[in-house]
């Protein structure tokens, strides 16, 4: 796997890296501006328990290096310099590569001064085993020949499903019409199909946007601005999904500059519980989308590190 994360574009390592970091408990992950060396790297919020209970947030700083050779301590001792202006608290590097001996040598005495910030590195071989119990990860960047199995994933998307269709079977037996509920479990159905297929050939493929696919039956969904490019079934799952927990009649999506916002015309934060943002995030991780909740709606940005 180490050979494949070595060949993949370097944008495509650093969105590995986003996701990778997301499902490692990293809160509101954001590109930092392109660096000397050209890349785009991350910052984030890591939230820890004191042994007093208090939860404490911690900055950290993410360096992304595809690298074949090792990383020296004058590039390190640049990062964390630029780290250290900006008040972050860690800085991680994620690389396929690993420290240098020297490097090794001057990070731990920087550390032992407790210098801020504490410098981490997750080498080639910790980043392929922190992949391999993410195995979402090697079906959506291709990192193996096999057909990963990644129960976790399907597990959120089918309790949703299935909540789905006991709704509308209940609404059914009363005699009453539940189309909206309906819409999510087959919007849901349709993007698990996607997954399991991808899983069985060792690959996904995404559909770009194409607003006739979608709005197919979606009389209750208006669209403005110029349509942004995700994937289709995504897109599905999360309009039918934020319909749904709304209980909203009519929907808008508002696309602009690499996004889109959802909202309806009596929005109402509260009623996205923790559930329901649970599967906002699982969807936004297949349509590599960033998620913000906002006091309108629920936007949605492409995720592209390239700026």
């Amino acid at each position: 796997m180490l050979e494949r994360l070595i060949a993949l574009d370097p944008r495509v390592f650093e969105n590995l890296s986003y996701d990778l970091l997301m499902l490692c408990g990293v809160r509101n992950l954001v590109w930092r501006t392109p660096g000397t060396d050209a890349g785009r790297d991350l910052q984030g919020l890591y939230i820890v328990q004191d042994l007093s209970g208090e939860l404490v947030s911690q900055t950290w700083y993410f360096e992304c290096k595809r690298y074949s050779t090792s990383l020296s301590w004058p590039l390190v001792f640049e990062k964390a310099a630029h780290a250290t202006n900006h008040g972050a608290d860690c800085l991680l590097f994620v690389t396929t590569s690993s420290f240098s001996p020297q490097c090794v040598d001057e990070v731990s005495r920087w550390n032992a001064r407790k210098d801020r910030p504490v410098i981490r590195c997750w080498p080639g071989h910790k980043l392929v085993d922190l992949i391999r119990h993410e195995s979402k990860l090697t079906l959506k960047y291709r990192l193996t020949d096999s057909s990963p199995a990644d129960q976790g994933s399907l597990i959120v998307l089918s309790n949703h499903m299935s909540k789905a269709i006991q709704s509308v079977y209940t609404a059914a037996e009363f005699g009453l019409n539940n189309k909206p509920t309906l819409e999510l479990a087959a919007a849901l159905g349709e993007l698990l199909d996607s997954i399991v297929a991808g899983m069985r050939d060792g690959q996904l493929h995404l559909i770009n946007y194409l607003k006739d696919v979608l709005t197919d039956g979606y009389t209750w969904c208006s669209f403005s601005g110029a349509p942004t490019q995700v994937d289709v079934r995504v897109l599905r799952a999360l309009v039918t999904t934020i319909r749904s927990a709304q209980g909203a009649d009519t929907l808008t999506v508002t696309f602009a500059a690499g996004g889109f916002l959802v909202s309806t015309s009596n929005w109402l934060s509260s009623k996205l519980n923790d559930s329901i943002l649970a599967l906002l995030r699982e969807l936004s991780f297949w349509g590599n989308l960033e998620m913000t909740t906002e006091e309108a709606g629920v936007a949605f940005s492409v995720r592209r590190s390239d700026g």
